[in-house]
């Protein structure tokens, strides 16, 4: 998967050592959605440098539907749990 600049700099942001806490906000269609399933699916990987065993992965939506119909959704499609979603590499 092809990240973004912004979403590259958001992780490295994100991801540092004394970073307890990153949001991220922007207007729609800047792949806010995508960077959250990817950081998600990083995150519970093992052998990620993301990856922390019993660490979790929340992922926060304006709405529950939201979260179902974009996130969870391109989340399963990352861990190949959903055959009707592929992301293009």
């Amino acid at each position: 998967m092809k990240l973004m600049g912004f979403q590259n700099e958001f992780i490295r942001s994100a991801t540092a050592p004394d970073t307890l806490i990153a949001a991220l906000s922007g207007p729609r269609g800047l792949g806010k959605t995508t960077l959250v399933a990817h950081l998600a699916h990083r995150f519970l990987t093992p052998g990620d440098q993301l990856h922390r065993p019993g660490g979790e992965a929340h992922i926060i939506a304006a709405s529950m539907g939201q979260a179902r119909r974009t996130t969870f959704k391109q989340l399963r499609g990352m861990i190949g749990d959903d055959p009707q979603f592929k992301i293009a590499e």
